[in-house]
């Protein structure tokens, strides 16, 4: 802790050539983010400066990040993904935030929607359960467009890859200006950051392919493509080809 003294008489007045102390990026510990283990105990993750500034890093490029551009985050900032893109990158990349509080989201779910529309945001943070929220309440407002919309990231630690709701969103949205290729699904942790995400597609390419696998299969360590019921089969999003054998 510093004490700053901020009566005028003890302060001397700064050289012109004055200029910040930025500290090196080392790996002393940037911030600790808690998480719950498989016992249900209380544990924190301590991120190094270091660490903290390459992850942002690898975002911006992985995410094509600019100055800016608008973000609308309706996910917690102060932790995940909504601390990472919301405001560590957002910060680096002097990126406009626009938070949607969770209070807010349950007034009016297309709050988030709104948002994007009025302030043409080029990316948005969201869960599984906010693009439920707006398609449940979608036919209460008719004139939104998510044309401006570069990215969609879905982040949700319960079904991360969250397939099925994309599909959906995407069916309802897409005569909203929604293209196929901005939604980005992604998984995360508070120990590996952020785990996979997929990068915004290019506009008018045919969209990453999709595997149907079958889960008798890779119970025996098998990889095979699936073309009976979705019962017994993985949707796997953004693969290439299985390989031959």
């Amino acid at each position: 802790m510093k004490w700053v003294i901020t009566d005028s008489k003890y302060l001397t007045k700064p050289s012109k050539d004055w200029q910040p102390h930025i500290p090196t990026a080392n790996t002393d510990p940037a911030y600790i983010e808690y998480k719950a283990s498989k016992e249900g105990t209380v544990v924190g993750v301590a991120v190094s400066k270091v660490a903290m500034l390459t992850h942002c890093q690898a975002l911006t490029q992985a995410c094509n990040y600019c100055e800016g551009e608008t973000l609308v985050n309706v996910l917690d900032f102060k932790k995940d993904m909504g601390l990472w893109h919301g405001v560590l990158t957002a910060v680096m990349n002097r990126i406009h935030t626009i938070s949607v509080p969770y209070a807010v989201m349950k007034a009016c779910p297309l709050s988030w929607v709104q948002r994007v529309h009025m302030n043409k945001a080029r990316v948005a943070l969201v869960k599984c359960r906010d693009l439920h929220w707006a398609m449940m309440a979608h036919r209460d407002q008719r004139d939104i467009s998510l044309a401006s919309l570069r990215m969609l990231i879905v982040a949700d630690g319960a079904n991360p890859w969250s397939v099925s709701s994309c599909d959906a969103f995407l069916n309802l949205f897409q005569s909203y200006g929604l293209k196929p290729e901005v939604i980005c699904p992604c998984a995360a942790s508070p120990e590996a950051m952020t785990v996979a995400i997929r990068r915004p597609g290019v506009p008018g390419a045919p969209l990453p392919a999709r595997a149907i696998l079958s889960m008798g299969g890779l119970s025996y360590g098998v990889i095979r493509v699936n073309t009976e019921d979705k019962n017994s089969a993985l949707t796997v999003q953004d693969v290439g080809h299985v390989m031959p054998g």
